[in-house]
């Protein structure tokens, strides 16, 4: 659609620049959006053509302008919607709505050079707008350093806004200065009435180890909480914390620690970052909205974003091993050889799990993961799990891990072919 209209809107925008057409309007053109409003459907390019030509009737009318606008993009007329708000915003330039309307579709199709632009244009007439526009631009390219600084600049001149504030608080923490952050916060907190500041509070309290707000905030949400003071770690059931990392996005279960803490319990594979028994703080807000069935919801698991790691597992790479189980109470003794060394040891497989044997008979089976600590050498990982299953009654294998250190793997490839793994 926007191939075709694109010509017919630059001819009749031109055309209403130089001599508006006096072509009939439904209602008054100080009318017409509340009257589009209530329209339950309509002919969008009849819409574009009554807004265009109010428009040019009413010239200094931020509404029509931003409807306007808005009916072009719904058009798919992209580009012309954005350059309507341009002449708007160029004779207007103290009008906020329209200027934060084209920032928002700038912003969205990434067109930066049209965003600095626009923040220079306004500088001089409209700091305030110039300085936000630059902020949301280092936001979205994750310059956090920059953004507060904007942010803090436009705080500064509206200290009421309470979202210019709470965005500060975000690009803040992301920066990694939690006690700014926890400062802000906790004014936000203490000025608003909003739950969600609450629990927003509570996440970089709890980040930042600061227990004593955690218990503050948790009685305001008629959270009880074990003892009166001190660090909160109690059990308070699993979780799923997302991380998104290098444009990996990944979901580990976790055991949560309190009212937006939690830590890993299961480890991850290379290329993946470890996260294995790191405390972690979490985002309250569901990512996924609980099942309304009363009995799926007994069975459901909440998922929270992962917003920082409290404290490092300190562990590094892991190893996936699979083939015949060597019976119980050698893999007890193995497991707790691990342990001992401060190494992670977690079973994956089910009891029914079956391989099959070298003379095709069926074998119990096992597949599990062993994490060793940072600093422990893909070398050694694999010569310790050599020698601590060498008297195993059938031999297992580990051939991802081998070709990822640049290890033998044909005798890893000969388990798997021999007892069809």
């Amino acid at each position: 659609m926007r191939d075709v209209l694109a010509p017919q809107v630059s001819e009749l925008e031109a055309r209403l620049r130089t001599q508006p057409a006096l072509a009939p309007l439904p209602v008054p053109a100080g009318e017409l959006v509340e009257h589009l409003r209530q329209q339950e459907s309509g002919n969008p390019e009849q819409d574009v053509e009554w807004l265009l030509l109010a428009c040019a009737e009413r010239p200094d009318d931020p509404e029509l302008a931003e409807f306007a606008a808005a009916a072009l993009s719904a058009c798919g007329a992209v580009g012309e919607d954005s350059a309507h708000l341009w002449r708007f915003v160029q004779s207007h330039p103290c009008i906020d709505p329209p200027i934060y309307r084209l920032m928002s579709l700038l912003l969205e199709r990434g067109a930066s050079d049209e965003l600095a632009r626009l923040a220079h244009e306004l500088a001089p007439h409209n700091p305030a707008a110039s300085c936000w526009i630059q902020a949301q631009c280092a936001l979205q390219d994750k310059q956090w350093a920059r953004a507060c600084e904007l942010l803090s600049s436009y705080v500064q001149d509206h200290p009421q806004a309470l979202g210019a504030r709470r965005v500060w608080a975000e690009a803040a923490f992301k920066q990694g200065d939690l006690p700014k952050a926890l400062e802000l916060r906790q004014a936000l907190a203490a000025e608003s009435d909003s739950r969600d500041d609450a629990w927003d509070l509570m996440s970089v309290a709890s980040a930042s180890q600061d227990w004593a707000t955690v218990r503050r905030v948790s009685a305001s949400l008629n959270i009880q909480l074990e003892g009166d003071e001190g660090l909160v770690e109690e059990p308070w059931g699993v979780a799923y914390l997302r991380f998104e990392e290098g444009g990996d996005t990944r979901d580990l279960y976790a055991r949560r620690t309190g009212p937006v803490t939690a830590r890993i319990v299961v480890p991850s594979h290379a290329p993946h970052r470890q996260h294995l028994n790191d405390w972690v703080a979490f985002d309250a807000a569901l990512l996924e909205p609980a099942p309304q069935d009363e009995a799926e919801r007994a069975h459901f698991i909440p998922t929270y974003r992962a917003v920082h790691v409290i404290e490092p597992g300190g562990f590094g790479e892991s190893c996936f091993v699979d083939g015949a189980a060597p019976g119980e109470a050698l893999f007890n003794d193995f497991a707790n050889t691990l342990q001992a060394r401060g190494w992670h040891c977690g079973v994956s497989s089910d009891d029914d799990y079956r391989v099959t044997g070298p003379d095709g008979e069926p074998l119990d089976g096992i597949h599990f993961t062993v994490t060793a600590p940072l600093g422990v050498s893909l070398l050694e990982i694999d010569q310790t799990l050599r020698r601590l299953t060498a008297a195993w009654p059938h031999p297992v294998c580990w051939p991802r891990f081998a070709e990822r250190a640049g290890l033998e793997v044909s005798t890893h490839m000969e388990v798997v072919e021999r007892y069809g793994l």
